[in-house]
C-alpha cells in the first residue's frame, strides 16, 4: 500500500508556499535584468521548486506545525504564540535565555503572519535549502549573469542563525525540561515539534508531520522512546485528534 492522500488543505498551502518562493525569485530576477521574465519563467521556476523533494518536505512540515499550532490555540489548548513554556523563558533570570526567547516570539510571531497569508520569505529557509533554491534559478534563468545577480541579492538577506528555526534550535535546549517539552499543552507545537526533532535527530519539518492523526502511531512511538509518561502521551492524542491512544487502550 502507498503513502495515504495530502489532505486537500494541506496540499493547497504546500503549493501555495512554493509558489510565493516562485514569485520571490523571478521578481528578484527580473529586477536584475530589467524585466521580462515574468511571461516566460514564472511556470518554470514553479514547476522547478516543486521537483526539488527537500523544499516541498520543507514546506509540507512548515505547513502541517502552522495548522496545528492555529488548531490547539483555536481549541483553547495552548496558544499558538505565547505557550506556557515560552513564557517562563521570557521571565527567567538568565538573560540569555530571556533574550533567546524573545528573538523567537518576533520571529514565531512572523511565521504565523505570513503562514496565514501563505508566504514564505526566502531568508526564511535553512541555508541547505536556499541553496537548493539557487540552484533552481540557475537552471531557470539560465547563463547570462541573472541568476549571479539574484544570489547576491539573496545571501545578502539571508542570516542563517536569525531564522526562526535557528532560534527554535538554539532554544530548545535551555527551554525546560525534557517533561515539560513532551507536554503538547505547555510547549506548543513548535518546542514540542523540535524536541521530537531533536530527539530522533532529523530537521524540524521533518518531525512535524508526526502532528498528522496519520502518524499517531509514529509520534507514540518517539514518545515511547523519549521516555514519555503514559499521561503524557494520552493528553497528548487527546489534544490533536480528541482521542484515546489506541495503543495504550489495553493498557
Amino acid at each position: 500500500m502507498g503513502a495515504p492522500p495530502v489532505p486537500e488543505q494541506i496540499a493547497a498551502h504546500v503549493l501555495a508556499l512554493i509558489s510565493d518562493l516562485a514569485t520571490q525569485m523571478i521578481d528578484a530576477a527580473e529586477d536584475a535584468r530589467g524585466g521580462g521574465l515574468r511571461g516566460d519563467k514564472l511556470d518554470a521556476m514553479t514547476s522547478g521548486l516543486l521537483s526539488c523533494e527537500p523544499l516541498v518536505t520543507h514546506c509540507f512540515g512548515l505547513t502541517v506545525e502552522y495548522l496545528g499550532s492555529v488548531r490547539l490555540s483555536e481549541a483553547g489548548h495552548v496558544d499558538a504564540l505565547m505557550p506556557p513554556l515560552i513564557c517562563t523563558a521570557l521571565g527567567t533570570e538568565e538573560r540569555d535565555v530571556a533574550r533567546l526567547a524573545a528573538q523567537f516570539v518576533q520571529a514565531q510571531a512572523e511565521f504565523l503572519g505570513n503562514m496565514r497569508r501563505m508566504r514564505l520569505p526566502f531568508p526564511q529557509l535553512p541555508e541547505p535549502l536556499l541553496a537548493l533554491l539557487m540552484n533552481t534559478v540557475r537552471d531557470v534563468a539560465g547563463c547570462d549573469g541573472t541568476a549571479d545577480a539574484v544570489e547576491r541579492h539573496c545571501r545578502a538577506r539571508h542570516d542563517g542563525n536569525s531564522t526562526r528555526l535557528a532560534l527554535l534550535d538554539r532554544l530548545e535546549p535551555v527551554c525546560g525540561t525534557a517533561s515539560a517539552k513532551q507536554r503538547l499543552e505547555l510547549a506548543g507545537a513548535p518546542c514540542f515539534v523540535a524536541h521530537l526533532a531533536a530527539l530522533r535527530r532529523i530537521p524540524h519539518a521533518e518531525a512535524a508531520p508526526l502532528l498528522m492523526e496519520e502518524h499517531a502511531d509514529d509520534l507514540l512511538a518517539a514518545m515511547q522512546a523519549a521516555g514519555a509518561a503514559d499521561e503524557t502521551q494520552i493528553r497528548t492524542m487527546l489534544l490533536l485528534h480528541g482521542r484515546w491512544p489506541l495503543a495504550l487502550r489495553a493498557a
